[in-house]
């Protein structure tokens, strides 16, 4: 259960929050990753009132100065990283939200290695044309010295 903004508050203290920096990445895209312990998710945890909770939920609650709704998430929406709890990455929202912001990653990392194929082929055209790795044209390659196109053409 996530903790109401009012414990939060009370809880970290100057010193508390000095030591939960002191476990914060700030990488060079903003991310301020959690180097401290982790969910099997890659969610930071971090020991709150005698337990674990979700260091991104406590960040977003401690920056908005408000309770979490029941039945809101926070969502990475900046970063897709689950170790990230820097409250500019994070958004409230439901989980049909987050559901689709899944499905819509999903769809884009699909697309991603197709794009990256079509710039390298516009770059290099005929590179990877007659010979990829594993297709068992190495040999001949190989052996002649130069790449040559398969038997078919």
């Amino acid at each position: 259960m996530t903790p109401p903004y009012e414990l939060v508050r009370m809880w970290f203290t100057p010193k508390r929050l000095a030591r939960f920096m002191r476990m914060v990445k700030v990488r060079p895209d903003g991310c301020w990753e959690w180097m401290g312990a982790r969910w099997e998710s890659g969610h930071g945890m971090y020991r709150f009132a005698g337990g674990p909770q979700r260091t991104h939920r406590l960040m977003f609650i401690l920056y908005h100065q408000r309770d979490l709704p029941e039945g809101m998430r926070v969502r990475h929406w900046a970063c897709d990283n689950p170790a990230c709890c820097f409250y500019g990455h994070l958004i409230g929202a439901t989980q049909g939200d987050n559901i689709h912001d899944i499905q819509l990653l999903s769809k884009a990392y699909e697309i991603g290695p197709e794009l990256e194929a079509l710039r390298g082929y516009r770059k290099h055209p005929y590179q990877g044309y007659f010979h990829d790795p594993g297709d068992n044209l190495g040999s001949r390659t190989k052996s002649v010295g130069k790449v040559t196109p398969p038997p078919f053409f």
